[in-house]
């Protein structure tokens, strides 16, 4: 499979927060930290998420909001939503890492494809 024009983006654990997260290496401005969550909303327990994502830019704005799910070899799935821009949804892959986690962003995906994604960046 040949797999989609993406980017890589690598997060690493805040040394004060173990839930926030700081992009590195990347000159990437839609989100450039994180926090990874459990869920606590029963709409989302009940969907299935293991973890909830939230991003936010440099000047503190929330600028992405998703449920990560898992699909298998400790990889989590989850997309992104802008209603009030394009309309479409962005697929995010999550590869959890020692301090951190590396982040595969797709602006364009086929939608059942996600698993043979996963098996072609490994």
């Amino acid at each position: 499979m040949r797999v989609p024009r993406h980017q890589i983006l690598t997060f690493v654990r805040s040394g004060i927060d173990p839930q926030t997260y700081h992009l590195t290496g990347s000159r990437f401005k839609t989100f450039v930290s994180v926090t990874i969550k459990k869920p606590y909303a029963q709409k989302m327990l009940e969907m299935g998420a293991k973890y909830i994502l939230t991003g936010f830019n440099k000047k503190g704005e929330k600028t992405i909001f998703t449920a990560l799910f898992a699909v298998g070899g400790g990889w989590y799935q989850g997309d992104r939503y802008t209603p009030n821009r394009t309309r479409r949804s962005r697929l995010i892959l999550i590869n959890p890492t020692a301090n951190g986690f590396t982040l595969y962003y797709f602006n364009n995906h086929p939608k059942t494809a996600k698993k043979r994604l996963i098996q072609a960046l490994k």
